[in-house]
């Protein structure tokens, strides 16, 4: 897909096949794993939240980027589950086959 931002002046290219098979894997991964890959994540969701046409309400403090975010930066507060981040990623970030 081809995407050129009226904004910035600027074209941008991205395979949606590619999207859903990173979405798959970043579910399908250990919370290890998931912890692991953070910065990747964190990436693929502001890419993800631009394309869906996401609003402020995901980088509030409780909305997706916010709690990804926790994660990295705060990783043993134990107010941070990682199971809900993990729920609300999933629900959040899905993408259609």
């Amino acid at each position: 897909m081809h995407y050129f931002d009226p904004i910035l002046k600027k074209p941008y290219s991205f395979s949606y096949k590619k999207l859903v098979e990173d979405y798959e894997r970043f579910c399908g991964m250990s919370d290890e794993e998931f912890l692991a890959s953070l910065p990747q994540i964190l990436h693929f969701a502001c890419f993800v939240g631009f394309i869906k046409e996401f609003d402020y309400v995901h980088l509030s403090d409780d909305g997706i980027i916010h709690q990804l975010v926790h994660l990295l930066d705060i990783p043993n507060e134990p107010l941070i589950k990682i199971k809900d981040i993990r729920k609300q990623f999933e629900e959040t970030l899905k993408l259609s086959r």
